[in-house]
């Protein structure tokens, strides 16, 4: 495949340090976290029904922005080492999962744990009985059970991490044109769509279109091709800006979609295919704007950073959080204030975002610092 062209435009480099960070990637990210955890502290619908379905919503549009924001930036690196010769042996992959491994593997391990504890606490299976756990099958071709249910993106996330780099080398390595490249991005797009349309598996739409590992790979492989794009035509890249209205008009609109005829029925093709595909496209269709982005001011852009640094560790402590405070506040020592919704919804925001901010100081960033450090202790150069 042709070298990336030089831009500034280079979506690999948020990934590279606090120092280099783009704020409009950091803000989508920020955005995506902050939807997730509105959908899931929303006050109840008791007096607008509407609510719990704009709740359903929110948490919908936050996962799917992040699925093609890590798509584009995982595409961003694994098309640079690629073009460096850096995929071409068992090694080269072997490295760039390493390294996402100490990216992902400390939190989830954590809260795994914390997880594990509370079932063998308060539930009735045994902790064994969650091992498919320990290698994100939990919902690889089959429904998500409710232990640890927020897992299910993290199990899409490292099934893409695990599957694409594997594809990249199959289809580029005996044949470096640039077309092959385009090969695995048409091949990692079609596969999970013909699946959705396929169908086969029973359940609601939202427990199995929405959140199958085999059935979602197509949504990170959207960032992926547009991170593609983003390094090999920089110039239409740039052009691309001025369309980020029919983008957000786009998620506007599967956000109404959704609402209006919640719960999509599973039967009819175009809700297995669609919804998700727009979705994504749309997202990456944002995603020349944000990059050019500008803070308005100082606390805006580290706010922003702070939020998009400790979404992880929010998005995996913000449940662990709700759960034990509803025992705490109702079983162990009744908190009356704790009915109001306002003031509950309070609580869980200060004390998710409290724990999410000393994970990310305390665990998640000396494991990603312990990478760099192996990482260069190696003499390779960095990615």
């Amino acid at each position: 495949m042709p070298p990336p062209r030089q831009s500034d435009h280079n979506p690999t480099r948020i990934d590279r340090g606090e120092t280099t960070r783009l704020f409009g990637l950091d803000l989508l990210r920020a955005v995506a976290i902050l939807l997730v955890l509105t959908a899931h502290t929303l006050p109840g619908g008791s007096t607008f029904p509407i609510i719990p379905t704009i709740a359903s919503v929110s948490g919908y549009l936050g996962v799917e922005l992040f699925f093609v924001l890590s798509g584009f930036l995982i595409g961003g690196i694994l098309i640079r080492m690629l073009h460096r010769g850096e995929l071409g042996t068992f090694a080269g992959v072997m490295e760039f999962w390493k390294r996402r491994w100490y990216r992902t593997l400390p939190n989830y391990a954590i809260f795994l744990l914390f997880n594990l504890a509370w079932a063998s606490q308060f539930g009735s299976a045994s902790v064994f009985s969650y091992s498919n756990y320990l290698w994100f099958s939990q919902n690889l071709a089959w429904q998500c059970p409710v232990f640890f249910q927020e897992s299910w993106s993290l199990a899409v996330e490292e099934w893409f991490y695990l599957v694409l780099p594997v594809f990249v080398v199959v289809f580029t390595s005996w044949n470096r044109k640039p077309n092959r490249f385009t090969l695995v991005l048409f091949v990692m797009l079609l596969i999970p769509v013909g699946l959705r349309c396929l169908g086969w598996i029973e359940g609601s739409w939202d427990e199995t279109i929405r959140k199958i590992v085999i059935y979602r790979l197509d949504s990170m492989m959207i960032g992926v091709a547009a991170a593609y794009l983003a390094l090999t035509q920089p110039q239409w890249w740039k052009k691309t800006e001025r369309f980020w209205p029919i983008g957000v008009l786009l998620l506007l609109g599967v956000a109404i979609h959704l609402i209006r005829f919640q719960p999509l029925d599973p039967a009819f093709w175009y809700h297995r295919t669609l919804p998700t595909i727009i979705t994504s496209f749309a997202t990456a269709i944002l995603l020349p704007a944000l990059m050019t982005m500008q803070p308005q001011n100082l606390i805006m852009a580290r706010t922003v950073r702070n939020i998009s640094l400790w979404s992880y560790s929010l998005y995996l402590c913000h449940t662990p959080v709700i759960r034990v405070l509803q025992y705490l506040c109702t079983e162990i020592i009744p908190f009356a204030p704790y009915r109001n919704p306002i003031i509950r919804c309070l609580m869980i925001w200060v004390i998710a975002l409290t724990i999410a901010a000393l994970v990310y100081r305390f665990w998640e960033k000396p494991m990603t610092q312990l990478r760099d450090r192996k990482k260069s202790a190696s003499g390779a150069p960095r990615s």
